[in-house]
């Protein structure tokens, strides 16, 4: 009997070990894409349910600086946090006697908006 290995069994078996390691490699990195997606989205819950008590909290006779300063401070808040998501637009776009709508665009990642519309009762 021969004492060690040929270079063919050597071959394969780094070929099943390399096999074992890249799929261990693709599950953990689909698992934490998975978990940075889902954080991401938990975030931009977060922004937007803070922006909805803002806007409810807003006097009837709102200016434009007071809706700049909220979207300013919003981010300047999260900011300390995570670069992304942020609030990128807030604008009052339609008013009638019983609500305003206001339209809230929130960068989730570089270059994809999510658009959210915020209505305050009268």
């Amino acid at each position: 009997m021969r004492k060690g290995f040929t270079l063919t069994e050597v071959l394969i078996s780094l070929l099943i070990i390399s096999i074992i390691y890249l799929i261990t490699l693709t599950g953990l990195s689909a698992a934490n894409n998975q978990s940075s997606i889902t954080t991401n989205n938990l975030r931009t819950a977060m922004i937007l349910n803070y922006l909805t008590r803002n806007i409810q909290n807003l006097k009837m006779s709102v200016e434009a600086g007071q809706i700049e300063g909220l979207k300013d401070r919003v981010n300047q808040y999260f900011s300390s946090e995570f670069v992304y998501p942020r609030v990128s637009l807030i604008q009052q776009e339609s008013s009638n006697q019983y609500y305003r709508r206001f339209k809230v665009v929130i960068e989730t990642t570089p270059g994809k908006f999510s658009t959210f519309y915020v209505y305050q009762g009268y």
